[in-house]
C-alpha cells in the first residue's frame, strides 16, 4: 500500500515513527481527542462515564454555554455519530496501516538451520 503514494523517504520516517510505540499512542490519542472533542480519559483524572462524545451532543448532557445555536434532533445527533464513528474507525484503519511498517529486528530473523 504504502507504494502507491509514498516516497521511499517518507516510508523510513513511517517506519521510524512506528519503532515509538509510545509517540504512536500519543499521536493517536491527540488525533482522537480532536474529533471526540470531548470524552477522552485525561492524565491525572478519574475517567467519568457520563463525559463521552456521543453524550455530549444530545439536549440533556449538552453545555449550552460553549454550542448555545445548536439544534438538537435525533436526525442531527445521529448523523454526528456516525460521522464520529466512521471518522475514528478510519483513524484506525489508518494507523493500522502505518503499523506495516514496522521494521524486522534483525534479532527477529531466523536463521537457516540448513546452512
Amino acid at each position: 500500500m504504502q507504494d502507491e503514494f509514498l516516497t521511499d523517504v517518507q516510508a523510513d520516517l513511517i517506519a521510524n515513527f512506528v519503532e515509538n510505540e509510545a509517540l504512536v499512542e500519543a499521536v493517536r490519542l491527540f488525533i482522537e481527542r480532536g474529533i471526540y472533542g470531548v470524552g477522552v480519559i485525561k492524565k491525572g483524572k478519574k475517567h467519568q462515564s457520563d463525559i463521552n462524545w456521543a453524550l455530549a451532543m444530545t439536549p440533556a448532557w449538552a453545555n449550552k454555554s460553549t454550542n448555545p445555536i445548536k439544534t438538537f434532533t435525533p436526525e442531527s445527533v445521529g448523523m454526528e455519530v456516525m460521522v464520529k464513528s466512521e471518522a475514528l474507525a478510519e483513524l484506525k484503519r489508518a494507523f493500522d496501516g502505518m503499523l506495516e511498517f514496522k521494521k524486522v529486528k534483525m534479532s527477529d530473523v531466523v536463521k537457516n538451520p540448513a546452512k
